[in-house]
C-alpha cells in the first residue's frame, strides 16, 4: 500500500503546483467532450431522419386501417378468384391433362380445316409456385392458310378454359407453314 501511495504523491503535488498541467488536463477534457458532442450531432441527424420515416410508416397504416373498402375489395378478390379457377382445364391425373389437350388440339384442328398437321403434347408439369396447377405445353406445325389459321385462333380465344398462345411463327416454303406453341392450365381434381 505504500507503493501506491507513494506513487500518487508526486502527481498530487505536481498538479497542485502547476497551474499549466491543470489548464492542459482541462483543455484535453474540453476537446475530448466537444469532439462527443460533435459526434452525437453527427448521430442525431440520421435518428431524425428515421424517427420521421417510421412516424410516417406509422400515419399511413393508421389511414389505411381506417379505411372501410378493405371487406369491399376481399370480396372483389374472392370472385376474381372463382371466375379466374372456373377457366382452369380439370383433369384426374396428368396422363388425362395431356390427353384431354391432344382431343381439344384435334377437334378445333378439324373444325377449322387444318390438315395435315404435326402435333406434340408435351407432358404435365406442376407449377412450382402454384401447387395443384399443371402446364400442358402443345406445339402445331401445319401449312399456313390464313383463313384457316384465323379460324384456329378464334375458336382457340374463344374457349371457355385458360389456354395461352405463347408464341406463332410464319415460315416459308413450299408450301408456307406456321409454328404455334400454346400453353393450358389445369388444376388437378381433389
Amino acid at each position: 500500500m505504500a507503493i501506491a501511495t507513494g506513487w500518487w504523491e508526486p502527481a498530487i503535488d505536481e498538479w497542485r503546483r502547476n497551474l499549466r498541467l491543470r489548464l492542459g488536463v482541462l483543455a484535453l477534457v474540453v476537446i475530448l467532450a466537444g469532439y462527443g458532442l460533435l459526434a452525437l450531432a453527427d448521430q442525431l441527424k440520421p435518428l431524425r431522419a428515421e424517427h420521421q420515416r417510421l412516424r410516417q410508416q406509422l400515419v399511413n397504416v393508421r389511414n389505411l386501417a381506417e379505411q372501410r373498402f378493405w371487406e369491399d375489395r376481399l370480396t372483389a378478390a374472392r370472385a376474381l378468384r372463382v371466375q379466374m379457377e372456373s377457366r382452369l382445364w380439370r383433369a384426374d391425373s396428368r396422363g388425362l391433362a395431356n390427353a384431354d389437350v391432344q382431343n381439344w388440339i384435334n377437334a378445333q384442328l378439324k373444325t377449322a380445316q387444318i390438315t395435315p398437321t404435326r402435333v406434340q403434347v408435351e407432358p404435365a408439369r406442376e407449377l412450382t409456385d402454384h401447387p395443384g396447377l399443371w402446364e400442358v405445353t402443345a406445339r402445331l406445325d401445319a401449312p399456313l392458310a390464313l383463313e384457316n389459321l384465323r379460324e384456329l385462333l378464334r375458336l382457340i380465344e374463344g374457349d371457355s378454359r385458360l389456354t395461352v398462345v405463347e408464341r406463332l411463327e410464319a415460315l416459308p416454303g413450299n408450301p408456307p407453314r406456321f409454328l404455334l406453341g400454346m400453353k393450358a392450365y389445369f388444376q388437378d381434381l381433389p
